[in-house]
């Protein structure tokens, strides 16, 4: 079983597309379900595949920890994907260095001389306690910027509204950062109805880096997730899981994020 956040998000399918691959390699087939970005309904899903008999489950997990979460873990084995589940023993955790992937992000913005930033985040609302969100506030002190946290769906159509409400006003941000490069592509068609040049009139990152993200015009600068290492990584833990006689402890593995500047962000 493969349970994702939403399907809407380009980076979700890159994720599921090459899951799917690394498992075909292995001769096992997938199901896969998508949460839309509710974490009631991803537990209910969870439940459901487990009824359905899969033999393990990769779950990209939005919601915050729950009992729910830990009472599946003991039923079969799970393996998370960029984000822990604090109180709950999976059989794998494959989680993103979140603290050093923001940090990365608005050093980069800070050193272009941005001092008013806004994230837009899928996962403020849903997930608050969720690290990358923390991240924001301790590394927005730490490098004096004025940082705000905004709620948005993780799509380009739900983010691309919301995108020119902040951006019509003459007290818009210098600069956003999007927690995930689909959220960003809502934000370059608000810029585009609104004659606003990027990054002239405002710098735009994301995270992710969605391939999608290095044809737009100006290429977008975003935070890099091998997405091919994290498809490896997850399959083989649920894998060694599956075959286990028995429990055995979490395995878990920190993939380190990489910058990748573009033209998003500096002229």
């Amino acid at each position: 079983g493969l349970l994702v956040g939403s399907l809407a998000d380009f980076w979700n399918q890159e994720l599921v597309r090459a899951v799917q691959r690394e498992l075909y390699g292995a001769a096992l087939s997938t199901l896969v379900a998508d949460a839309d970005g509710l974490p009631a309904r991803e537990l209910e899903l969870a439940q459901r595949l487990i009824d359905q008999r899969v033999d393990g489950l990769v779950v990209v997990p939005i919601g915050p920890a729950s009992g729910g979460w830990a009472a599946l873990a003991r039923q079969i084995s799970i393996v998370t994907i960029g984000d822990a589940l604090p109180g709950v023993a999976p059989a794998g955790e494959v989680v993103f260095d979140n603290d050093r992937g923001v940090l990365q992000s608005l050093q980069h913005l800070r050193a272009l001389g941005h001092r008013r930033v806004t994230v837009l985040s899928w996962a403020v609302e849903t997930s608050p306690e969720r690290e990358a969100e923390r991240a924001v506030a301790g590394s927005a002190a730490a490098l004096g910027i004025d940082c705000s946290v905004v709620p948005c769906a993780y799509s380009l159509n739900a983010s691309r509204p919301l995108a020119l409400e902040l951006l019509e006003g003459r007290d818009r941000p210098s600069a956003v950062l999007c927690m995930s490069d689909s959220i960003a592509y809502g934000v370059y068609a608000a810029c585009a109805e609104l004659g606003l040049s990027i990054p002239g009139d405002v710098a735009v990152a994301g995270f992710g880096d969605h391939p999608i993200s290095r044809l737009l015009s100006p290429p977008l600068t975003s935070t890099v997730w091998d997405v091919e290492q994290v498809a490896e990584r997850a399959t083989d833990f649920l894998i060694r899981a599956i075959g286990a006689d028995g429990p055995q402890a979490t395995l878990r593995e920190v993939i380190a994020p990489v910058l990748a500047a573009r033209a998003s962000t500096d002229a």
